[in-house]
């Protein structure tokens, strides 16, 4: 229960710093649909390169997927910069900027690895996986075409997100895990749907047009 409630809260935050919740886990288990996601939290970023499911669907050959886990394997091991502490995980040993330069090396060297074709899709399903959150990193917002104001907006939605979720932790739900996991499911929806709201109709169709074909990661994948 505290691993389920600390992945969406680390998310939510990495988005607002602007890292996106690039950490992410190897492998996992996944709910379908455009916006994807872990049954522990949102999955986006490298680290979903290691997930058979998402190796499948690039088309990866063997010699890439070895290179890419060498790419990827953590520099500083448990609560190093890549480790359970840091960007490989969910911790955030590491400080802000240090996460997101790593996060830079780590796509240079996947996109050296990976063809063209396979880049823009790994892309698009990091984005399906990681959902409307990705859209308060700058990158993703300046491709979108968002003021300065609609950002200020998603930023608030976000950290409404994290407040709620550290009352739902300290709260417990009785220690029912199920009844938690519905209650974060039902947050992840409603403040996704508070960020697209911040869209205009064009940018909503952009930022659709970033995703690609929908992507479905299997639970138990």
């Amino acid at each position: 229960m505290l691993f389920a409630v600390m992945a969406l809260l680390a998310v939510s935050a990495a988005a607002q710093r602007g890292g996106g919740g690039q950490g992410g886990f190897g492998g996992g288990q996944g709910f379908g649909g455009r916006q994807g996601g872990m049954m522990m939290g949102r999955m986006a970023g490298p680290m979903i390169l290691m997930n058979p499911q998402v190796q499948a669907e690039l088309k990866l050959t063997e010699d890439q997927v070895a290179k890419l886990r060498e790419a990827l394997r953590p520099a500083g091991g448990p609560g190093g910069p890549g480790g359970a502490g840091g960007r490989g995980g969910f911790g955030g040993g590491a400080d802000p900027q240090a996460r997101e330069q790593m996060r830079l090396e780590q796509e240079k060297k996947i996109k050296e690895i990976l063809s063209a074709e396979q880049y823009k899709r790994y892309q698009e399903i990091s984005l399906q996986l990681e959902g409307p959150a990705a859209l308060a990193r700058k990158e993703i917002a300046d491709k979108v075409g968002l003021s300065d104001s609609q950002r200020e907006k998603i930023q608030a939605i976000l950290e409404e997100q994290r407040a709620t979720m550290r009352d739902m932790f300290q709260g417990g739900a009785g220690g029912d895990r199920q009844a938690m996991m519905e209650e974060m499911q039902k947050l992840r929806k409603a403040t996704d749907e508070k960020i697209l709201g911040v869209l205009t109709a064009e940018q909503k169709k952009t930022w659709e047009g970033m995703l690609g074909k929908p992507f479905q990661l299997q639970r138990g994948g």
